[in-house]
């Protein structure tokens, strides 16, 4: 039997629904990649969008382990579509966008290590 596709649409419209919460809250602030890491410097609502991005990436890490992806092609996966994800072309291409991704991969990175 075929495995489903990865990642399920599910754990993407999670990950869609994450980065609108964090790139609205991005919008016009600083560009720290700090700021989702250590909650003790962001408000509540940062931090709530922090952990909802954190929450949709250890669904990512674990549909791609489920497909036997490693680290790395996990992040080539999310730095391919990345461009094309509606939620990120809103966003100004810079440092605005560039510090987002960021944010993403070493999140992702910490995810995909985590011990479960």
């Amino acid at each position: 039997m075929k495995s489903p596709a990865f990642p399920s649409v599910a754990t993407v419209e999670l990950f869609r629904a994450a980065l609108r919460a964090l790139a609205r809250l991005d919008a016009g602030t600083d560009d720290s990649p700090d700021r989702v890491a250590k909650p003790s410097n962001v408000s509540d609502s940062e931090s709530s969008a922090a952990a909802e991005l954190r929450s949709a990436l250890q669904l990512i890490c674990d549909d791609a382990r489920e497909h036997a992806l490693r680290a790395e092609q996990l992040l080539v996966v999310l730095k391919a579509a990345w461009p094309t994800l509606p939620e990120v072309r809103a966003i100004p291409v810079g440092v605005t966008r560039d510090g987002l991704l960021s944010r993403v991969l070493g999140l992702c990175l910490d995810e995909y290590y985590r011990d479960r």
